[in-house]
């Protein structure tokens, strides 16, 4: 409600969302990097990909898969990886996952500060607790109250499509654009995944609380 608090609560927001673009885009191999303003604007690019990058990417993944699992679940989880490799960087599912990481990260990070907010994991004062709590539903709601505008306003993806930071077109209206489909429903359903997480999540952290 107050300017000050709501550009402190868009600039965490900012920072995790930005980070969530150049992991997907490394991950495919793609060199990116993000950009953040204090005058209120925050992006994203990744640049051509590198197999160099895509090559040592792989090796974690293989090396990783050996370190936790064996037999048939090694075989499974190695199969899986090529699949899911190859779909990303061979089809649109990897700009897609470009565009969906920013507001995904965010959903993630809302569900770590949530969860350390009801058990007090990594906290060693009750402060700490109200700190994640307060980030948690602030990156929840926020992503709720984006995606949930974007479904039913007319007036919130007006909104939306004019205030692109540093003149680009924003995640959601070029994801819409990858899948074919309209903007409402990519934030319809963003935001049922968004509740979905925040569903699970809050009930499994107070049963952990209690066990």
């Amino acid at each position: 409600l107050t300017p000050l608090v709501r550009f402190m609560g868009w600039f965490i927001a900012s920072l995790v969302h930005e980070l969530g673009h150049p992991l997907a885009g490394w991950f495919m191999g793609c060199p990116s990097w993000p950009a953040i303003s204090l005058s209120g604007e925050a992006m994203a690019r990744h640049g051509e990909p590198l197999w160099a990058v895509r090559i040592a990417i792989l090796a974690l993944c293989v090396y990783g898969i050996r370190q936790v699992l064996a037999g048939g679940a090694q075989i499974a989880a190695f199969a899986g990886l090529a699949l899911v490799y190859a779909a990303l960087i061979l089809t649109p599912l990897g700009e897609m996952l470009f565009l969906a990481s920013g507001q995904g990260l965010e959903v993630v990070g809302a569900c770590v500060c949530l969860w350390r907010a009801a058990t007090a994991e990594a906290c060693k004062h009750d402060a700490e607790r109200a700190a994640y709590a307060m980030v948690g539903w602030f990156l929840a709601g926020r992503n709720l109250w984006l995606s949930f505008g974007l479904a039913f306003s007319e007036s919130a993806r007006a909104e939306y499509a004019g205030n692109g930071a540093f003149g680009l077109t924003n995640d959601y209206i070029r994801l819409a654009g990858e899948l074919g489909t309209s903007l409402g429903f990519v934030g319809l359903a963003t935001g049922v995944l968004s509740v979905a997480a925040v569903a699970v999540t809050v009930p499994l952290a107070v049963r952990a609380t209690r066990g």
